[in-house]
């Protein structure tokens, strides 16, 4: 295979993938890293495109090495800020458009236009620098939910810096008589590994873009609209994930169930909008007591739980007590007037006879029942 066919296959692969990551932008204008990305896949493509073109009609003008050259870095480049994008970090596209005008500046330098030598010794580190940035971008954003997505594309850059330092070396020392990288290797490999590089890169972008929309989508339906608790159907994973983990670590699982005194009466008297604003400040005033590794849900109406792990029979009463009091402490404000709450909590731990997480659900449910058969505005704890 010759140069110009290989220049015509990655003129080709990269076309696709701008048409392609175009269609995936326009059905997922959401996703804003991918703008970035788009304009990468269009970059590519120019940039194969000129060297084609100057293939082919033997063009030796410096335009054509410079645009190509310029187009190429900051395809790299733009990985980069959609990467930035990805993990919900500052970027900077104006960067791109400056590191664009200051490549086709610096080649017109006497020592880059005379020597490809000097070329490959500026270009090459930059093309990695970028490239190795983008590894350490999805490294920092491994704890997002859909981090799992980030393998293959880290995967493909990493084998194509890789391989551009080896070709970058071997390019220098033309003479060097270096094991399995005779001159046509060289001369190919380039090509070869950019249209590899492109059509990977497609598709971990299109892995990316699809897992995410899969844990938004199941993040939506475990997750309760309007204070942004998790569900009922959440905490049945939870519940059985936590109450295994207790068992085998014999630490101490349990559930504090929390419920509205008379909340009827709040939506009768000062109307359904200020109910749902008192349900989501009910939520805030315990988010700013509770501990941030213990799961909260909204079971229905003014229901709520927390499974709280790792914690003691004398501790998450406190938990239940300190919460009461300050519910019972706060004042809103809305359109009818002042309202307040009490919440009545039934609280259970977990112990040695227990053998499924419902057992104590069920306890915490039971004492509940006995706090709000007993006059309300009161925590009651069963072992």
């Amino acid at each position: 295979m010759d140069v110009v066919t290989l220049l015509i296959c990655s003129a080709l692969v990269s076309g696709i993938m701008a048409l392609f990551m175009s269609a995936l932008f326009v059905t997922s204008k959401e996703e804003s890293f991918l703008l970035d990305w788009v304009l990468a896949s269009f970059f590519f493509f120019i940039s194969s495109f000129l060297g084609l073109y100057g293939t082919i009609f033997e063009l030796s003008s410096l335009i054509f090495p410079s645009m190509n050259n310029a187009f190429y870095l900051c395809a790299h480049a733009l990985l980069y800020t959609g990467a930035s994008k990805l993990s919900q970090s500052k970027h900077k596209l104006r960067m791109v458009a400056l590191l664009f005008l200051l490549i086709l500046l610096v080649q017109h330098l006497p020592v880059l236009k005379e020597s490809i030598q000097a070329r490959i010794l500026i270009f090459y580190p930059l093309i990695t620098f970028f490239n190795l940035l983008v590894i350490k971008k999805l490294w920092d954003a491994r704890h997002l939910d859909y981090s799992k997505s980030f393998i293959l594309l880290g995967a493909a850059i990493s084998l194509f810096v890789i391989q551009n330092l080896i070709r970058g070396v071997a390019s220098l020392f033309p003479d060097a008589q270096l094991p399995l990288v005779s001159p046509d290797v060289v001369k190919f490999s380039g090509t070869l590994s950019l249209i590899a590089f492109i059509f990977l890169i497609t598709l971990s972008m299109t892995v990316i873009v699809n897992w995410k929309k899969e844990v938004k989508l199941k993040k939506i339906t475990m997750t309760d609209s309007l204070t942004n608790w998790s569900n009922r159907r959440a905490l049945d994973i939870h519940a059985s994930k936590e109450f295994e983990r207790a068992k085998r670590n014999s630490n101490v699982f349990g559930f504090v169930l929390l419920d509205i005194d008379h909340f009827k009466q709040i939506n009768d008297n000062f109307g359904h909008k200020a109910g749902d604003n008192a349900l989501v400040h009910f939520c805030r005033t315990i988010e700013e007591v509770n501990r941030q590794y213990d799961y909260e849900f909204r079971l229905g109406g003014e229901e709520f739980a927390l499974l709280v792990s790792d914690t003691s029979e004398h501790a998450i009463q406190q938990i239940a007590e300190r919460i009461r009091l300050l519910v019972k402490a706060q004042q809103i404000e809305t359109e009818n007037g002042t309202l307040s709450m009490t919440v009545s909590v039934g609280v259970a731990t977990s112990s040695a006879v227990d053998s499924t997480w419902e057992s104590v659900l069920n306890r915490a449910d039971k004492a509940l029942y006995q706090a709000k058969q007993t006059g309300r505005d009161k925590s009651i704890y069963l072992a």
